[in-house]
């Protein structure tokens, strides 16, 4: 699970583009309840993985892969972000400009997604608190489920890594999370597994694959996540569409809004809102989140 010991405002970047990617693989929260863990009920949610429409057991392996290879070519074709995107933003928190964020899409030669997010605070604030994170996902299928999931934490003082291996097949993720010291040396290290109660992304495939769905307003979409040791029901909601200005640019937009049902990140409604442009490109162009005091905001400044 990421755990945030207080309020940090880059490293809150981070938790909201994992939601996104996003977002993202990035929420904003001054502190997750570590000490409860979530149950998923029994039921299954509408899911937004894409469901085969034969199964290995009615048709020869041969068939079903050739199907899989079709819906995949569909959705490059239909969302060309995935081939390759290059995505920055600007962090504020009120009047302040406290860093920049980027977000990398690339298509890799063996048919699957790679994404990472960069965020570091700006030279101003790095000399006071520096900021160097990275989250990296790897995903894969017309569903964009994930592979593996990996985070590095450079935050003042504080170092980690954590790497989330998901085996969709066996129903299982494998999470190891290491603490360093200065000196890149582990001083604390603890290895968990998770049962899966399905088809499960993580925060940063999930954003992903908002993207590329068919967003319509007054709808909810569900489907589950895992992040660390803990499972989770997501809800994306689209509240409707909305016209945004954001630098010297206008923007038609659908605003979502992504809700935990259990607790932990987006929990409290209202809490994150994210405008995707209603174009082909589907650019998430404007986040917002509110905290305790004021609220951040990520703004797109540049994109190719």
């Amino acid at each position: 699970m990421i755990r945030i010991q207080k309020f940090k405002t880059t490293s809150c970047l981070l938790l909201i583009l994992l939601m996104i990617q996003g977002l993202v693989s990035l929420c904003l929260a001054e502190e997750i309840n570590t000490s409860t863990s979530s149950t998923l009920k029994e039921s299954t949610p509408k899911a937004l993985t894409v469901k085969p429409t034969i199964t290995l057991e009615d048709k020869s392996i041969k068939s079903y892969l050739a199907q899989r290879d079709e819906q995949w070519n569909k959705l490059l074709e239909k969302n060309h972000f995935l081939k390759g995107e290059k995505l920055v933003y600007n962090i504020s928190w009120g009047f302040i400009n406290a860093g920049v964020a980027r977000m990398e899409t690339k298509l890799l030669p063996d048919k699957k997604i790679l994404h990472q997010s960069h965020a570091h605070a700006y030279d101003a604030l790095q000399s006071i608190y520096p900021v160097f994170d990275t989250i990296t996902t790897l995903m894969q299928g017309p569903d964009l489920l994930p592979n593996e999931f990996y985070k590095i934490t450079n935050e003042g003082g504080y170092h980690s890594r954590t790497r989330v291996v998901y085996d969709q097949l066996l129903g299982q993720a494998v999470m190891g999370d290491s603490i360093l010291n200065g000196k890149g040396k582990v001083k604390k290290q603890r290895d968990t597994s998770v049962t899966l109660d399905g088809p499960s992304h993580s925060i940063t495939s999930a954003f992903v694959l908002i993207r590329t769905l068919d967003l319509r307003p007054k709808e909810t979409y569900e489907f589950y996540a895992v992040s660390g040791k803990k499972k989770y029901k997501l809800k994306v909601i689209a509240h409707g569409y909305e016209t945004i200005e954001v630098g010297d640019k206008k923007y038609k937009c659908l605003r979502v809004e992504p809700v935990l049902d259990e607790d932990g990140l987006f929990q409290s409604k209202g809490k994150l809102n994210i405008w995707i442009t209603r174009d082909k490109r589907k650019l998430p162009v404007l986040v917002r989140s509110k905290i305790a005091i004021g609220s951040i905001e990520l703004e797109l400044i540049s994109h190719k």
